[in-house]
């Protein structure tokens, strides 16, 4: 991945801080559109375009093997097909997110250590992708009726996964084993990234 590459990841992940911040703002009732259904719809909404921004971050991270792999990459819009197809082309397609902790006795150095819990793992992401896709569209009026509440009081555990994913984690393109892009969201600032490579 290059560095033109590694900016255009970043401009995807400041999208979904954007998103999330409006999901957050939903929750919290501090943005509202005066009827729960429509305010759960609009959540779902986000997580499904923040899901696709996951996405295609895979895509960027892999596009030169992914774009041999399919002709017609740039007009891919499936988050679960863009997903699958990157895990063939690169096993280590998903974001690994980390905690840095300080190494003592070391200013300004850390240790990375991987995240092993609460984040959105690569099934999580299959689940609410569907959920997603469920909420979005019209009810049949003979089906199931959506439980809008459920739905809410699922949203705070689903938000609080993808920004332990997003928060800090690691890209691994395809063909790069020494080396990983480390993405940093950051509280206020855009997200950036550093390249680390291992010694030899």
């Amino acid at each position: 991945m290059k560095p033109k590459d590694a900016q255009k990841y970043c401009d995807l992940m400041l999208e979904a801080k954007h998103r999330t911040s409006v999901i957050r703002s939903l929750l919290n009732k501090e943005a509202s559109l005066g009827y729960l259904p429509v305010n759960v719809e609009a959540i779902y909404l986000q997580f499904r375009k923040t899901l696709e921004l996951i996405a295609f971050g895979s895509l960027i991270a892999n596009r030169e093997m992914y774009s041999r792999a399919r002709k017609k990459y740039a007009s891919d819009w499936n988050a679960k097909m863009v997903l699958k197809l990157a895990e063939t082309l690169n096993p280590l397609f998903y974001p690994v997110p980390i905690k840095q902790v300080p190494v003592q006795g070391e200013e300004h150095v850390s240790d990375f250590q991987e995240v092993v819990d609460g984040f959105l793992t690569r099934s999580d992401f299959e689940v609410l992708y569907d959920v997603c896709g469920g909420v979005l569209h019209s009810e049949n009026p003979y089906g199931n009726t959506k439980k809008y509440d459920q739905l809410w009081a699922r949203s705070p555990e689903w938000l609080m996964k993808i920004v332990n994913l997003l928060n800090s984690h690691q890209v691994h393109p395809v063909g790069e084993k020494r080396s990983f892009y480390l993405i940093q969201m950051g509280s206020t600032d855009n997200p950036t990234f550093t390249l680390f490579e291992q010694k030899k």
